[in-house]
């Protein structure tokens, strides 16, 4: 079976038989392009050559009706999200944390998947800052830049007030994203604003699974 995620920020798809994935493609959207086009170049590409059959969900496939010589079926995006879980973690009851424009918490269990929620800090707000601090667009070349980051330059650290640490909290944990305002380099600025999202992601599903009574996140 051929499966489509049709996102705000990327399009995603994979080729599952025998419950193994065969294939994969991921391809992250230009916002400078037409999303419409972007879209019939996806699902045109010859990765679906000889499908016949193909499962969508993601916002970009509320208004797909048809796809010329193939048969579609949409699928819920909450249920996506917790069979797709699943399926890749092997696991039964957890919580689900779908990271993709916003991220989105669904509590995995055994008679019931439930939608608890997410936050609204996600890929796109990566992607927006990004572009905001550095004029930067491609996701791969934002996580390059930011691999090559010093957060110490961009971070106020507990460190820097408390040399020590305090509490449950060690000296090189943030204390304010973007507490310090010296350096504009491009990479110290990539690795702030990665450093601020996933932290806040982290945090949000910390507190979703704890409130769902989970003690597995999956991401």
């Amino acid at each position: 079976m051929y499966s489509a995620d049709l996102g705000l920020s990327s399009f995603n798809a994979v080729l599952i038989e025998d419950k193994e994935i065969k294939k994969k493609k991921r391809v992250f959207l230009n916002p400078k392009k037409s999303v419409s086009k972007q879209r019939q170049e996806f699902l045109s590409d010859k990765f679906f050559s000889d499908a016949e059959t193909i499962a969508l969900t993601g916002a970009n496939s509320i208004k797909i009706k048809e796809i010329q010589g193939k048969k579609i079926i949409k699928v819920n995006e909450i249920e996506a999200i917790a069979k797709g879980a699943s399926f890749l973690s092997k696991q039964k009851e957890f919580l689900a944390a779908s990271a993709g424009t916003g991220i989105c918490f669904v509590s995995v269990k055994r008679k019931k998947n439930a939608h608890i929620g997410g936050t609204a800090i996600g890929g796109r707000t990566l992607l927006g800052l990004s572009y905001f601090l550095t004029k930067k667009t491609d996701f791969k070349e934002i996580e390059s830049c930011a691999k090559k980051g010093n957060l110490k330059k961009m971070d106020l650290m507990l460190k820097d007030v408390y040399p020590k640490g305090i509490g449950l909290l060690k000296k090189n944990v943030s204390v304010a994203h973007f507490g310090k305002t010296k350096s504009r380099k491009k990479e110290d600025l990539c690795a702030g604003v990665f450093n601020m999202v996933s932290q806040g992601i982290s945090t949000h599903a910390l507190l979703a699974a704890k409130s769902a009574g989970h003690k597995k996140i999956v991401f």
